[in-house]
Parts: structure tokens; sequence; C-alpha cells
């Protein structure tokens, strides 16, 4: 299977069916390419799991309904790199620091000590894992990417400031992904920000 072939909107297949057209053209695309199954239940329902080492492709479904796609990069030990494209113009030789000069600050951290460090943007639908626990350093390369359903803001939870955290009340007029508190921190990141923001605003 060429890699356009998995160049897929993942957001718009949230939701649906594991027996939709469009979800069973990814799970049978080829004879070679094969998924692995696994199934397990428990008080919230059946979770099912298609993946495949050598596209680098998890597939994550609760009670027959497509929740989360995992993609991997080049370090992992088992999955090979994903041949399709990541949303949003980015790609796996992207680094936290390239990452969050282009998207922000996120909404959730997560790991550190002995557990790879994560983070989450929530209003995107996307989290980043990388290969090592330490928050300090600023090369610490992409292990794999996970994509679930957007969340909107509710209770100043998701809508925060892209540079200080705080609640934000704007978008980036460009790219229309990062939120902002006020103008100074638009200006103040803008220095960053912009050369993914209008590679993604011509795209």
């Amino acid at each position: 299977m060429e890699s356009k072939s998995l160049d897929k909107d993942w957001h718009s297949l949230f939701g649906k069916d594991i027996k939709s057209p469009e979800l069973q053209e990814i799970l049978n695309f080829s004879s070679s390419e094969t998924f692995d199954h696994k199934l397990f239940q428990d008080k919230e329902g059946k979770h099912e799991y298609y993946f495949n080492y050598s596209l680098g492709i998890s597939l994550s479904f609760k009670n027959g309904i497509f929740s989360s796609v995992f993609l991997y990069g080049k370090y992992d030990k088992k999955f090979k790199q994903f041949p399709g494209k990541l949303p949003y113009i980015l790609n796996f030789d992207m680094v936290n620091t390239d990452i969050v000069s282009f998207l922000g600050e996120p909404n959730q951290k997560n790991g550190g000590r002995t557990v790879p460090i994560s983070i989450s943007y929530e209003r995107l639908g996307i989290e980043f894992t990388f290969l090592l626990p330490i928050w300090d350093i600023t090369d610490n390369k992409l292990g794999f990417v996970c994509l679930f359903p957007k969340v909107k803001g509710n209770e100043n939870k998701v809508n925060i400031c892209a540079l200080c955290r705080k609640e934000a009340i704007s978008l980036c007029s460009q790219c229309q992904l990062v939120n902002y508190c006020s103008k100074t921190c638009q200006q103040t990141h803008w220095k960053v920000h912009k050369i993914l923001c209008s590679q993604y605003a011509k795209k």
C-alpha cells in the first residue's frame, strides 16, 4: 500500500463504526500487510486494538466505535515508522521544542523520571510522546503520536494561552490552531510560531 493511502483525516473518522467502509479500507487494504488483533472486556464494554508493526500504526475501538489511533516514529523497537503524513504539517523529525514553538504550551503534561514524557493538545486532539523521561532536554526526539477526538473548550480546561497558560480568548487568525490570552502573548510567541504557522496557513 502506498503511503498516500494512509494520509487520512483521522479526526473525521473518530466515532465511526468499525464496519464503516472507510475503516474497513484501512484494515483490509492488503493481504501482505494484515493487522493483528487484540480484544478485552471490562465494565465499560469491549475494547479492540488493530495494529500493524510494518506500517507503524495501531487503531483503537471501544464497543465497535473508532476512538483513537497511534502513529509511530522511527525509534520504536517493534513498530516501523508510520509512512503517512501527520496532521498540522507535523513530522517525526521534530523534537519537543519544535512542537511547542509551533503549537504553544500544551493542555496536559505527563511522565518524567522513569516514564517518557508526553504533552497533549486536547482542542487539536493530539498527544506527543517523546523518547526520554527528562523535561529539561530541548531536543527530545518524538517516539509516537496519539490522535483522539478533539475536545471543545469547557471550564477553561482546553482553551489556554499558548504562552502563559492563562484562559485564552482568541485564536491565531492565520492558522486557527493556537490560543492566546492577549495580544502581548501572541506577539511574543509569534517569534517562534510564525515559521510553521505560515506554512500551515498556505497548505
